[in-house]
C-alpha cells in the first residue's frame, strides 16, 4: 500500500518536470523509484550509516580529482559527494535537485522541507553543486576529517592519505533525516 501511495504521490510531483519518454517507461521509472524509497539503509548520501561502503576505490578516488594533479582538494570530494546525490535525486538530468525530486525521495518529510531550505542558500528551489560543495566544506566533522587524513597538512588528500585514514568520516550526507 506504501508503494502505491509513493507512486502516486511522486506522478504526482513529477507533473512539471518534463521527461520525452514513453509513457509505459515512465510508469515503470515511478514504480522502481517509488519502491526504492521505502529503504534508504545503504544510501550514504539520504542518512548517515555507519555500515555504508568502505571508502572509495582508487579508481574513483582518481576520477574525484578533477584538476588532475595527483590529489583532491576538500571542495573535490565535495563535489563528488553532491554528484552522489545526483544520481539518486535527479530526474531529469540537470544537475541540480528540486524540491519536486527531493520531495519524491522523501515523502515523508515535512511539507515545509526545512533541510531542503536549508541546502537551497539562494532559495530558488534547486540544490546546486555549488551549494552543495559549500554546504559540505563549511561542515565541521567534514572539515575535522579532511584536515585528519591530511598527514602533512597541505590542505589536499594524496590517494595514499587517504587509505591509510578513516575515509567514512568524510561523508556527509545532504539529505539526512527530516526530524526537524
Amino acid at each position: 500500500m506504501i508503494a502505491i501511495l509513493n507512486l502516486l504521490e511522486f506522478t504526482y510531483l513529477l507533473g512539471d518536470i518534463s521527461f520525452e519518454m514513453n509513457p509505459r517507461l515512465s510508469l515503470r521509472l515511478a514504480a522502481i523509484l517509488a519502491l526504492s524509497t521505502l529503504s534508504t539503509s545503504g544510501c550514504r548520501t539520504l542518512n548517515d550509516d555507519s555500515s555504508a561502503e568502505e571508502g572509495l576505490s582508487q579508481a574513483v578516488f582518481a576520477a574525484i580529482d578533477s584538476d588532475s594533479d595527483g590529489k583532491s582538494s576538500a571542495s573535490e570530494m565535495a563535489a563528488y559527494q553532491h554528484r552522489e546525490a545526483l544520481a539518486e535525486f535527479d530526474l531529469n538530468d540537470d544537475k541540480q535537485i528540486s524540491v519536486k525530486e527531493w520531495r519524491v525521495a522523501k515523502p515523508s518529510a515535512p511539507a515545509d522541507a526545512p533541510h531542503f531550505k536549508a541546502l537551497d542558500q539562494n532559495n530558488d528551489g534547486e540544490v546546486t553543486e555549488e551549494e552543495a560543495v559549500a554546504l559540505i566544506t563549511a561542515n565541521e566533522d567534514f572539515i575535522a576529517a579532511f584536515a585528519a587524513l591530511d598527514a602533512n597538512g597541505d590542505t589536499f588528500l594524496t590517494w595514499e592519505e587517504y587509505e591509510a585514514g578513516d575515509s567514512k568520516a568524510l561523508v556527509v550526507p545532504l539529505f539526512g533525516d527530516e526530524t526537524e
